[in-house]
């Protein structure tokens, strides 16, 4: 993972703009993952996308990349959770945030809060329809 983040980080800065600044944290172990590194990217592209459209007059966005070991305490109250360790990718901005009536909505193919006409294309919404949280992790 922190190869795949690290073959964009150019394409991000550039697409944030001089406005908004990218830190990016690395794991320091390796974060190996079996995906497809274009979706990957795809996602993180789309998130930070999101992210400089919710901070107009600029901010801070910072990537994570980290190990998690999920223990059997943790599945016993998350059952939906499985055991084991996984890699997670985690992002926080200065932005404005999702209204909490559409976080629930964010997953869903085509899902946008952007009106029409602000929108940069028809297409895939925010794109997290791509990818899937590790089941039980919040």
């Amino acid at each position: 993972m922190n190869k795949i983040v690290g073959n964009i980080t150019e394409l991000l800065g550039r697409l944030l703009g001089e406005d908004v600044s990218l830190q990016l944290n690395y794991s320091q172990s390796p974060a190996m993952v079996e995906a497809d590194a274009g979706m990957i990217e795809q996602v993180l592209l789309n998130l930070a996308v999101n992210a400089r459209d919710a901070m107009p007059k600029g901010g801070r966005l910072a990537v994570r990349i980290s190990i998690v070991d999920v223990n059997e305490a943790h599945v016993q109250h998350k059952p939906e959770a499985r055991a084991g360790r996984f890699v997670c990718v985690s992002k926080t901005d200065t932005g404005c945030g999702i209204p909490p009536e559409n976080i629930q909505r964010i997953f869903e193919p085509f899902f946008t809060t952007k009106e029409v006409g602000k929108r940069h294309r028809p297409g895939p919404g925010n794109g997290l329809w791509h990818c899937q949280a590790a089941p039980g992790l919040d």
